[in-house]
């Protein structure tokens, strides 16, 4: 006969072994973050950016009062896209740092939070193909096509239970991409008839796209290293 006392009916719910799974209440509030709500925030200034900067590659401002190229209007729409790209890359500071900060790291702000970056970046490129007369096309495939690498990296490594967080490389890249596009902006609106502005806006540009290759290059080292150094068998089991 065995002494083992019978499992108490609330045993299995007191177990820390077992999983708490949060109920809809708490999904919503962790959902309604401050840092969360940042990040929703930053993609609604990208709208608005967007919005304007789309109706200026329809000559919307130009045109509306036959002033051409540097009208009031058009210096105004790229004065208040210029604020709103800032506000967007200070907020990308502020989600992560407060979530870190208050301990409010969530899955759903780790997923979020790099969408909302690259539907910002890269479509502020794409889109200053026509505002820009110094931003490209093959500039903005650059951008995208590197995002898609790394994305793409990322994912494959880290289900493979290697992390494949962002390096040095890739942080430099971000902040230059966040100069190089508001420089445009202000050269384009404001700036346009002195040469310092127009070739600072070059430089930062250039030096973005050489950033671009260069981290995209480095992750794709760092991922091949980090797949040899990682064992054969837990490589299979990771396949499975």
């Amino acid at each position: 006969m065995s002494s083992q006392a019978p499992e108490s009916p609330n045993q299995k719910d007191t177990d820390p072994k077992s999983p708490d799974p949060k109920s809809p209440g708490d999904q919503l509030n962790t959902l309604f973050t401050i840092p969360n709500q940042i990040t929703m925030a930053r993609l609604g200034l990208a709208l608005i950016f967007f919005g304007i900067l789309i109706a200026d590659n329809y000559n919307a401002f130009g045109d509306a009062f036959g002033e051409g190229r540097h009208s009031s209007a058009r210096r105004w729409g790229l004065n208040i896209a210029f604020v709103l790209f800032i506000l967007a890359a200070v907020s990308d500071f502020f989600d992560g740092y407060l979530a870190r900060k208050w301990n409010m790291v969530s899955t759903f702000g780790r997923i979020a939070d790099p969408i909302a970056d690259k539907v910002f970046i890269c479509g502020a490129f794409v889109l200053l193909i026509h505002t820009s007369p110094y931003v490209h096309a093959w500039f903005a495939v650059l951008l995208i096509t590197r995002e898609f690498i790394v994305s793409g990296l990322r994912g494959y490594m880290e289900s493979t239970g290697i992390e494949f967080g962002a390096d040095s490389g890739g942080k430099l890249k971000m902040i230059f991409q966040s100069i190089a596009a508001p420089t445009a902006l202000c050269t384009e609106a404001n700036l346009w008839d002195i040469a310092f502005f127009n070739w600072a806006s070059i430089f930062f540009l250039v030096a973005t796209a050489i950033l671009t290759v260069s981290s995209c290059i480095s992750y794709i080292l760092k991922a091949i290293k980090l797949l040899k150094a990682q064992p054969a068998g837990a490589k299979k089991l990771s396949d499975d």
